[in-house]
């Protein structure tokens, strides 16, 4: 994609021409936006993440078709949006809050809260928009949390609601009593935010510090799935200490251990078969 080459520095061009492409990129989301069809919503998506317009922008742009468009379809289409702008690497603008309408965070709560309320915890945590780490979104949050107790849904929301301000204390009150088996689920699927390179995060050093056996068995899950080397949770595990002497860190000899248990019995298995 041409666009693609000028946006992402393979091509050399001026702040006016990329305002130019980011302009057209855009027109590009409307068009696909019109046709009411997944395959045209999720490229339309695409199309409005690669304009690297801020997400309170492009969330308005697509809201802005309210009445065109039907409601189901405009729904689907800020889902679509939402989900592939938590895990796009593009740097968005710079956000100009005096631009957004101020009801545009609110009416995106209410509709992933109701539409696809999965992925609530993720607006708070993986969007780059700070606009869904309100007042707000916490009081969406604690409704998740009125039901559905101990599933991995209940948390997840959780966790974001340690991640927004003000609810250190209720929020990790709760996560204390998170069931394991939920919270290590959880864990696992979102731990890239845990972790910066070869250091913890602020929401990694309050899940070690709050649940370390939740976060003792994601370690040992991870490396039994090929996704973070014994070498680097040890680093981490040393970066995160305050001794330095090896055998006095927490947790590190209760991870060495359990990958040394776990390779035991796997040979016994295999011994057996």
């Amino acid at each position: 994609m041409l666009t693609n080459h000028f946006f992402r520095g393979t091509t050399l061009c001026s702040s006016e021409t990329r305002k130019v492409l980011g302009e057209l990129c855009c027109l590009l989301g409307d068009a696909l936006l019109k046709e009411e069809s997944e395959k045209c919503r999720d490229a339309a998506a695409a199309y409005y993440i690669l304009s690297e317009q801020p997400v309170e922008t492009v969330l308005s742009r697509i809201l802005s078709f309210k009445g065109q468009l039907s409601s189901q379809h405009l729904t689907k289409a800020v889902v679509a949006y939402l989900k592939q702008e938590m895990y796009s690497p593009a740097l968005p603008k710079e956000t100009r809050t005096d631009l957004v309408p101020e009801n545009i965070a609110d009416s995106i709560l209410e509709i992933v809260a109701e539409e696809c309320p999965e992925i609530l915890h993720k607006l708070v945590l993986r969007s780059r928009s700070s606009i869904f780490r309100t007042k707000n979104c916490t009081t969406a949050l604690q409704k998740k949390l009125m039901n559905k107790r101990q599933s991995p849904a209940y948390a997840a929301n959780t966790i974001a609601l340690c991640f927004l301000p003000g609810n250190a204390e209720v929020a990790q009150n709760a996560l204390k009593a998170l069931q394991k088996e939920s919270l290590v689920l959880v864990l696992l699927d979102m731990h890239d935010l845990l972790h910066s390179n070869q250091d913890l995060t602020d929401l990694g050093r309050l899940v070690k510090t709050v649940r370390p056996d939740a976060y003792l068995s994601m370690l040992v899950h991870l490396k039994f799935n090929g996704k973070l080397p014994a070498e680097q949770a040890v680093v981490l595990l040393q970066h995160s200490g305050t001794d330095t002497e090896l055998h006095c860190i927490p947790l590190l000899k209760e991870y060495l251990e359990a990958i040394l248990s776990s390779k035991r019995t796997n040979a016994a298995t295999c011994a057996h078969l």
